[in-house]
């Protein structure tokens, strides 16, 4: 469907795991906690002036947060945007 979110969760991959990494620092302080663990599990994409993304993260033992997050375009300079985080996600 053009303009959703992707259907099925998709498994991390290398490009996207890095790119979760890359934001831990600004997910810890949006949820004000620090993770010992920070593995991207699944994500699913939109497509939209940038990229939305809804990423499932494995955190400190086999405990799982979700994170909403928007990367703008390279061109606009703009950082990366955490929009919510949600702990204790069942996967």
């Amino acid at each position: 469907m053009l303009g959703a979110y992707s259907a099925q969760w998709k498994e991390a991959d290398e490009e996207f795991s890095g790119f979760v990494t890359s934001v831990k620092s600004q997910v810890e302080e949006k949820a004000a906690k620090t993770y010992a663990t920070f593995e991207l599990h699944s994500f699913k994409t939109q497509v939209v002036a940038g990229l939305n993304m809804v990423a499932r993260i494995k955190v400190d033992g086999e405990k799982y947060i979700q994170v909403k997050l928007f990367r703008p375009l390279p061109h606009t300079g703009n950082p990366t945007e955490i929009h919510e985080v949600v702990e204790d996600v069942t996967i």
